[in-house]
């Protein structure tokens, strides 16, 4: 019997499997960690956006937890990874660094509305901020655009 991987890791190699479930209970992790384990597969096992974790009163720290009750329960022995996902302020980010996320999306909506510049200038700050806290410790990011109506309108974007 393999050991369970027990925390989360820098998924390096694609494809990655990322499940849409965004329920506090575990079920759907551990859907996603046995389809994961089946098929050898990447998988981005914890990932709740900062507005949902707002919403259902939890925390990046409580979402990996659940990730790892889904690993150990699948005896999910591969790496797996934990995205801090819509992060839009400082805040955001270090709760997600702090709680051991190795991916981070970076949603910039808000600055895509004033202008390129402040978009990209977002973007450029959020990431030297996890390369300050997460220091010597590799991670991936992402950034994401579209967090808001008037971001998925072209004559609204301020290009």
């Amino acid at each position: 019997m393999q050991i369970p991987c027990l925390k989360p890791s820098v998924l390096s190699k694609g494809p990655i499997l990322g499940l849409g479930y965004r329920s506090p209970w575990v079920l759907g992790n551990i859907v996603q960690a046995k389809i994961a384990k089946e098929y050898s597969l990447n998988v981005m096992l914890a990932q709740q956006s900062a507005r949902e974790l707002e919403r259902t009163k939890r925390t990046f720290r409580d979402v990996i937890e659940s990730a790892v009750i889904s690993a150990y329960e699948a005896n999910l022995s591969i790496p797996w990874g934990a995205d801090g996902d819509h992060l839009k302020t400082e805040d955001n980010l270090k709760e997600a660094v702090n709680a051991g996320c190795t991916h981070f999306t970076y949603d910039v909506s808000d600055e895509l509305k004033k202008g390129l510049k402040e978009a990209v200038d977002k973007i450029c700050e959020l990431y030297n901020l996890t390369k300050k806290l997460k220091g010597d410790d590799n991670f991936s990011s992402e950034v994401s655009l579209d967090e808001t109506e008037s971001s998925t309108k072209i004559d609204k974007l301020s290009i």
